[in-house]
């Protein structure tokens, strides 16, 4: 995420895929037509970013198997990082990291009653997900420039079987690296285990997005 000078940010995405997920974009990225893909793959930037434009588009060859399927996106003006006169500022959500965990998993306001689960739970395809964002700040003119405002301590957190990580670092050029990982764990779980997970990723589902900031420093 490349912080403006003013305004919103310019954003580069970089997917690899590994596994049953790969398969399945390989199929998909086959057979799509595409203007349906770019259409798809705009809607998903401005979801995700609430980027105005897309201005890039590349993905691997999907029938080439001696490498990761990796597809490379960049969007122009995404509201997710906005630079303001003296401070700029990067909105990150934990919950990201769950999409791909079944429905039953994601609990919602229609099933807030669902009596405990009963029997064992097995995920047909367990998984792990990382993200890793590296957020450029603004251009500066020496002396002045922007750093980091203070950053989110790291943290890890347990829902039932699976884990939750996250970690925020400062680069040496000014940058800052988040790194948020979600790991299943094991594919069997106990009915028990299944409701722990299910109620701690309702809870991350609601919770307010992480901020890393920065701020002017130095004179303009």
């Amino acid at each position: 995420i490349y912080l403006a000078d003013l305004g919103p940010a310019r954003v580069v995405e970089t997917s690899d895929y590994l596994g049953g997920a790969e398969s399945g974009m390989r199929a998909y990225y086959t057979t799509a037509p595409a203007d349906k893909l770019r259409e798809s793959l705009a809607s998903y930037m401005r979801t995700e970013y609430q980027a105005e434009e897309l201005t890039g588009m590349e993905f691997s060859n999907p029938k080439d198997l001696s490498q990761p399927f990796r597809i490379r996106l960049e969007a122009a003006r995404g509201s997710r990082g906005v630079t303001d006169l003296g401070d700029a500022a990067v909105a990150l959500f934990p919950r990201d990291l769950l999409r791909r965990l079944p429905d039953e998993l994601v609990p919602d306001e229609r099933d807030a009653d669902m009596p405990p689960r009963q029997a064992e739970y097995v995920f047909t395809r367990p998984f792990q997900t990382e993200l890793r964002y590296r957020i450029v700040p603004p251009p500066g003119f020496p002396p002045a420039g922007f750093a980091p405002a203070g950053l989110p301590a790291s943290r890890g957190r347990r829902l039932g079987p699976a884990r939750l990580a996250e970690t925020y670092a400062p680069g040496a050029d000014g940058t800052v690296t988040a790194t948020l990982r979600f790991d299943v764990g094991k594919r069997r779980n106990s009915a028990r285990e299944f409701d722990e997970l299910r109620i701690s990723a309702g809870a991350i589902a609601r919770e307010e997005a992480v901020l890393i900031s920065f701020e002017q420093v130095g004179e303009a």
